[in-house]
């Protein structure tokens, strides 16, 4: 094994982590009664595919034999945000509440943890890219402002709304830099 298989076990099993904690959700989802829990799905979508997503780009760096131990943090940094994000979205066994009240009424942590995870992620970019990319940052900031924006209101209708749109950037981060794994666009 070289050094970035060693590195991806580690992050792999962070981001399974946050997996699990997501998927443990959606079966107390299915198996409990809820009121309102399209806020806290479409939550769980969005970070199961940013989970998923970060693990798939960092295979980029498959080539890369010298790790310093400051590119070992920048690498393991995202995973640990987006695990910590995952667990805000945990569902209690005793809950039976309405779920997107709950999301809304603990919104502050989960978007700071989110605007953060958008820092870590540029930072990354920048670090471990060849060829930057003004308009990866370009759509990180408009993420980071949706994230902002969201922290600040209480009204469930712009949230619904900032939900959906965020899966919609992440489609297009995909679509345009990720799809492909050895391409690697500027």
């Amino acid at each position: 094994m070289n050094s970035f298989e060693f590195i991806m076990v580690l992050v792999s099993i962070i981001i399974g982590l946050g997996i699990a904690e997501l998927l443990q959700g959606v079966a107390r989802m299915m198996r409990g009664r809820f009121e309102g829990g399209l806020l806290h799905i479409l939550w769980t979508a969005n970070m199961l595919n940013m989970l998923i997503q970060c693990f798939w780009s960092w295979w980029m760096l498959e080539g890369k034999s010298d790790w310093a131990y400051y590119e070992l943090l920048m690498v393991l940094l995202g995973p640990i945000v987006m695990y910590i994000i995952s667990s805000l979205l945990h569902i209690p066994e005793q809950w039976s509440s309405r779920l997107d009240a709950k999301f809304i009424n603990h919104r502050r942590p989960f978007f700071v943890l989110f605007l953060i995870l958008m820092i870590i992620f540029t930072f990354g970019d920048i670090q471990f890219s060849q060829e930057g990319s003004v308009s990866r940052h370009a759509v990180r900031g408009v993420a980071a402002t949706l994230f902002f924006l969201l922290l600040l209101t209480e009204k469930r209708t712009l949230h619904l709304i900032g939900a959906i749109f965020f899966l919609l950037v992440q489609a297009f981060f995909i679509m345009n830099w990720s799809w492909i794994l050895s391409k690697v666009a500027a």
